[in-house]
């Protein structure tokens, strides 16, 4: 059970700072922020502040930030690709700074250099491959809400090892949102960049669009699947004090 609050918690936190990093640079853009929700679904609870209302929904796999419409439109492209960036970028930065902080003490420099290869690095280089799984079809390595509980449920509890997952979650979602599927990062870059190509209108942007989202609900679905091949894996953590039997030595 405690290992589940955390696995929750871990998924509670990374969306909360993909989210955040949307709605910081909508506000320094001079985007209104009508909505920020942690998960999808009925709203459960909410709370409004002066502009922006806070909600929380059931399923805690995602977020999103609900930015004024006719603001956003108005927008140039380049102000609406920095805020799609922003999410991806807050999560990659968080990932960077732990790793700076609890890394393998090589020396400065190359403590730096290790925390910008794991994040930043990871992230703009993870692309090709990630595709390549999935035309492969091949989901082992992706890590869905019970693929979380199962990586916690292998390895010791303490506060280094959270702090490690946090970041390595934390890039994991970033290189995620760069596909090229609605309504991920990637895809909503792409849907502008064909908009800005096609004009009004822009009736090949709504087909990518519906098409991607389905592509992207498959993929969700494959991966919900993996995590579910091996249920006792996620849901019983290895017992580490079990005795082991040991052989009988026969007496000469």
């Amino acid at each position: 059970v405690f290992r589940g609050i955390l696995g929750l918690l871990l998924v509670i936190m990374v969306i909360t700072v993909h989210e955040a990093g949307h709605f910081l640079m909508c506000r320094a853009m001079g985007v209104g922020v009508e909505e920020f929700s942690i998960g999808i679904g009925p709203v459960v609870y909410y709370h409004q502040f002066s502009v922006t209302k806070l909600t929380v929904r059931p399923l805690l796999v995602g977020g999103f930030n609900r930015p004024n419409q006719e603001a956003l439109t108005k927008s140039p492209a380049s102000i609406k690709v920095l805020i799609y960036l922003a999410g991806m970028l807050m999560n990659v930065f968080f990932a960077f700074l732990i790793f700076l902080l609890w890394g393998k003490q090589i020396g400065k420099v190359g403590r730096l250099f290790g925390a910008i290869r794991g994040s930043f690095g990871v992230w703009l280089q993870s692309l090709p491959s990630l595709l390549g799984q999935i035309a492969r079809r091949d989901f082992s390595k992706f890590y869905g809400p019970i693929g979380v509980l199962r990586m916690l449920s292998t390895t010791e509890l303490s506060w280094r090892i959270f702090l490690w997952q946090f970041a390595s979650l934390n890039v994991g979602v970033a290189v995620f949102n760069l596909l090229p599927f609605q309504p991920c990062d990637g895809g909503k870059f792409i849907s502008l960049l064909i908009k800005a190509v096609e004009g009004e209108p822009a009736r090949v942007a709504t087909f990518y669009d519906l098409a991607s989202m389905m592509i992207l609900f498959i993929i969700a679905a494959r991966i919900l699947r993996a995590d579910f091949a091996a249920p006792k894996k996620v849901l019983l953590p290895r017992n580490r004090f079990k005795k082991r039997k040991r052989p009988c030595k026969r007496r000469k």
